[in-house]
């Protein structure tokens, strides 16, 4: 009997801690607590990137200041490898993710998002001097940059495993940061580098060396438009809630273009940040 009491009491003492993290979770949590925590990624200009005093800024920072202010709480930032955000939430590290992230099916298994505030296609960047590249079939036999974890490492492996560069010995070379790609592509290994249209446009607009194309609709698996979404803990209602009310607002108004028009200038006009030959 005393021993079917104790598993008993075990078990209702774990239900109330599970539940507990779980409730601290949602909004009552974050305002008790008195801060918002964001992952995020400061190596994607316009969305996050180091400014010139080597603060952390963009448009996704700027989202989240907007949405922890709406909460009455602080916004504190971790800035990490991107592949790790998804590990971040699910641990409670942090309270959102926001790194111009792409929803995708899979990811959406793990986690919850927001309704996307942004939209995206995949670019292929090289040297300005290279061959001539219209599509990922024209990278038959190349070495390709991506950023570890992103839609361009999906994209650009599932076109070398069955797809356009399928038989081409053409190689995938990962990398943590968009920023250590660039420098390696400025050297000449990788021969190209795929990401997202907004960073690839920072990147040569920083760069006299480098340009940058839109990958053709013709290759396959290409997924013709991308949504950007803000990530939270699986089914994370309250939280969610309160970020789609702040994005309603940012879109509705307005200032969510004119924060992106605003730091994509930002991030253009000076080579600190990873998109010059001399950083990143």
């Amino acid at each position: 009997m005393n021993a079917i009491k104790i598993t008993a009491a075990v078990s209702v003492l774990l239900c109330l801690t599970v539940c507990s993290k779980q409730k601290l979770r949602g909004v009552e949590g974050v305002q008790k607590k008195g801060e918002l925590v964001l992952y995020t990624n400061a190596a994607w200009p316009p969305f996050e990137y180091l400014d010139e005093e080597g603060n952390i800024e963009g448009v996704d920072i700027d989202i989240c200041r907007s949405i922890a202010r709406n909460l009455g709480v602080q916004l504190r930032i971790i800035d990490g490898p991107f592949n790790m955000f998804p590990e971040a939430l699910r641990t409670g590290e942090a309270d959102i993710a926001a790194a111009a992230i792409s929803i995708t099916e899979e990811r959406a298994q793990e986690m919850s998002f927001s309704n996307s505030y942004a939209t995206t296609i995949q670019y292929i960047v090289t040297l300005k001097n290279a061959p001539v590249i219209t599509s990922l079939k024209d990278l038959e036999g190349r070495r390709i940059g991506v950023e570890e974890g992103t839609t361009s490492d999906a994209l650009v492996s599932v076109n070398i495993r069955n797809g356009a560069l399928e038989y081409t010995n053409a190689e995938i070379l990962r990398f943590k940061t968009s920023e250590e790609a660039v420098k390696n592509l400025l050297q000449g290994d990788p021969f190209a580098f795929v990401c997202d249209e907004a960073r690839a446009k920072t990147i040569a607009a920083a760069n006299n060396e480098i340009v940058c194309v839109p990958v053709n609709s013709k290759d396959k698996f290409f997924a013709e438009e991308e949504y950007y979404g803000i990530a939270v803990a699986k089914d994370n209602e309250t939280l969610l809630g309160a970020i789609n009310k702040t994005l309603d607002e940012f879109t509705g108004s307005g200032e969510l273009y004119r924060i992106i028009n605003n730091h994509t200038a930002k991030t253009s006009s000076y080579k600190k940040n990873a998109a010059s030959s001399e950083a990143r």
